[in-house]
């Protein structure tokens, strides 16, 4: 009952563009609050998601409680494996490096659970290379990268 509540359950729900039709009633219950319970639901997902809450239920949703967090920068995904690299100490030139943070920038798109899989690819092909940059397989960082993208996310335990 709510009254034994002490504090509010958040509900968080990934992907939320593809809500569809199967979702409107969990959708409206949940946003409504009819429920009585005290439920904050918080959604992630692509630029399209409001459109697609508002669509099926979430007609309440204010322009100010979205906010877009978007892509990193070209940049950004650079620094980001540079101090990936430089934290678990691996020894690089910046010859070694440019080609592959530029890569990974290029394949993720600046989206950071991308990059996020890529870089995981990345650190499972140094450690078969014996953390060396320079004897990394690509190829089979690349392939191991879509893998992991494939699965949505990397499974616990089994990246390492």
């Amino acid at each position: 009952p709510a009254r034994k509540w002490d504090r509010p359950l958040c509900i968080m729900v990934d992907e939320i563009q593809t809500v569809g039709e199967q979702h409107a009633d969990t959708i409206r219950a949940l946003h409504e609050g009819r429920h009585g319970l005290p439920i904050v639901l918080v959604c992630a997902g692509l630029a399209d998601s409001r459109d697609a809450l508002f669509e099926y239920g979430a007609s309440r949703m204010q322009i100010a409680n979205v906010h877009t967090l978007g892509a990193l920068a070209p940049d950004e995904c650079s620094s980001y494996v540079k101090q990936m690299l430089d934290s678990c100490r691996i020894g690089y030139s910046e010859a070694q490096l440019k080609p592959v943070t530029e890569g990974i920038a290029e394949r993720s798109e600046g989206w950071p659970q991308h990059v996020h899989t890529e870089t995981a690819a990345l650190f499972r092909g140094l450690d078969k290379a014996g953390c060396d940059l320079g004897k990394v397989d690509f190829k089979e960082v690349d392939k191991m990268a879509k893998a992991y993208r494939g699965k949505k996310a990397i499974e616990p335990g089994r990246a390492w």
